[in-house]
């Protein structure tokens, strides 16, 4: 990481060690993927993903299948094929990244975080986010904080 930080920049020394990261705790590997790199593979889902993320984060999955022109029943099927995720999980997922990064920007509150990821309940956006990245907002909160912390 020190010849990366080196040569590259402490940017991309920080990307590189959280694609290749070993954590002692048992965190899924999406808190440390850059947001969207799943996504970057192909046009149908980087289109989606800048609806969800930047134009409508509320979105249901009928209107994202309206907006990208398809029907609900092919959308399923190519997110399903892309990605192995049903058009309601690949919404879910992307505002959850959506508010990692914001989450990570200091000063955010949770509630103002959950409101642009397109939630109107506090609880609602906590149990997504529990259940996608394995600890609630506050403690990814920290969480983060720390680690960006240490890594300075």
């Amino acid at each position: 990481m020190h010849m990366i930080r080196r040569l590259a920049g402490a940017e991309v020394a920080k990307l590189a060690a959280n694609i290749s990261v070993a954590d002692s705790q048992s965190l899924p590997q999406l808190v440390y993927a850059p947001r969207g790199f799943i996504n970057t593979t192909d046009p149908l889902l980087l289109q989606a993903e800048q609806i969800i993320r930047h134009d409508e984060p509320g979105m249901t999955a009928e209107r994202l299948a309206k907006a990208l022109n398809l029907s609900e029943r092919t959308l399923h099927r190519r997110l399903k094929d892309l990605v192995n995720e049903s058009p309601k999980a690949f919404i879910t997922r992307v505002r959850i990244e959506t508010a990692c990064m914001l989450l990570d920007t200091p000063g955010a509150s949770i509630k103002q975080v959950a409101t642009q990821c397109g939630y109107n309940d506090d609880t609602s956006f906590r149990r997504a986010f529990i259940q996608l990245i394995g600890m609630s907002p506050v403690d990814y909160k920290r969480w983060s904080n720390n680690r960006n912390i240490s890594s300075s």
